[in-house]
């Protein structure tokens, strides 16, 4: 059975990708969690298998300038037997039993030409049961196992888990309780957007409140003529989508990715239940919120203000 992994394993296992030596601290800032969930992640990680921590070789670097793929047909009784004999060659970077016209897939590096030739020569051709080889010379290796990054789910970014820890390092909660943070985290997602996506669209039905975990979104309005007008920007713990706790509930701009960016969606449902609940939660929530909103109309002010300036100079005349 597979591992399940969330937004929040990802995301640590995208740091450690970057940095296999990042302290949990570190990661732990980063990602707006306590020490304490990602040493606790990372183990279940590490326990599962689902990650393994090593040094990667550069080969270029400590003097093996001429790596190979080599392909090997052999007799199929003998392929267990042969694809180990392989396996235990130390030149040998990986090795696979594969389908198709070649059984067995190997990687290999050497100092030289030379001493390429002669593994194929005096190694390979020499091990009972292989019928023939094919070898590619690699001229340039361009991504390696060490580059290679988890594949992001959208499916699975978009309805990735809340923890309700998550929830209390964003400074809109500072004041709600444990209790009523796991109540919120449990109605919350993660959504996880790509550069130049829309989060949702002006006049749209407003529905969901965001908070903002990482990266930026620019918030637009509609001037004519199919144009639009940025008024501002949202970034780390600004919240976005505010209209959803107004009467209409309609979006009043579009908001869209300036670089990737995760959000926590957070039904505005769930938002005003919990502020009618403790008058003094509510109040520290609202009165956050209302903060960034002054700020922004305070942009679309200065924004609307320099457009309509534009229109109203023609510019210099000859």
């Amino acid at each position: 059975m597979p591992h399940v992994i969330d937004e929040i394993d990802r995301r640590i296992i995208a740091l450690l990708q970057a940095d296999g030596r990042r302290p949990n601290v570190d990661m732990a800032a980063e990602l707006g969690l306590a020490e304490g969930t990602i040493r606790k992640r990372l183990d279940r990680l590490l326990t599962d298998g689902v990650i393994h921590i090593t040094a990667v070789v550069d080969p270029a670097r400590v003097g093996l300038h001429t790596s190979a793929v080599i392909t090997v047909q052999v007799e199929l009784s003998r392929v267990d037997d042969i694809v180990r004999q392989i396996a235990a060659f130390p030149e040998v970077q990986s090795v696979s039993i594969a389908t198709g016209n070649w059984d067995i897939i190997l990687e290999a590096v050497f100092p030289t030409d030379d001493q390429l030739f002669s593994f194929l020569k005096d190694r390979i051709s020499s091990i009972p049961g292989v019928r023939r080889t094919d070898t590619s010379h690699v001229l340039r290796r361009v991504k390696h196992i060490g580059n290679w990054e988890l594949p992001l789910d959208p499916a699975a970014s978009a309805a990735g888990l809340v923890e309700p820890e998550f929830l209390g390092h964003q400074p809109l909660f500072a004041e709600v309780d444990a209790a009523a943070l796991a109540g919120l985290a449990r109605q919350s997602r993660l959504k996880s957007l790509d550069a130049g996506l829309r989060l949702y669209s002006e006049n749209e039905p407003a529905d969901e409140v965001y908070l903002v975990d990482q990266g930026r979104l620019a918030l637009l309005v509609e001037v004519g003529q199919g144009r639009q007008a940025l008024i501002g920007s949202v970034g780390k713990h600004e919240v976005c989508g505010s209209a959803a706790m107004l009467t209409p509930p309609v979006h009043t701009e579009t908001a869209r990715c300036l670089e990737r960016t995760t959000v926590i969606a957070i039904p505005a449902t769930a938002l005003r239940e919990l502020c009618l609940q403790d008058c003094q939660v509510c109040q520290s929530i609202m009165v956050r919120i209302a903060m960034q909103v002054s700020t922004q109309l305070k942009d679309v002010r200065f924004q609307l203000t320099h457009l309509l300036k534009g229109a109203e100079d023609p510019g210099p005349r000859s």
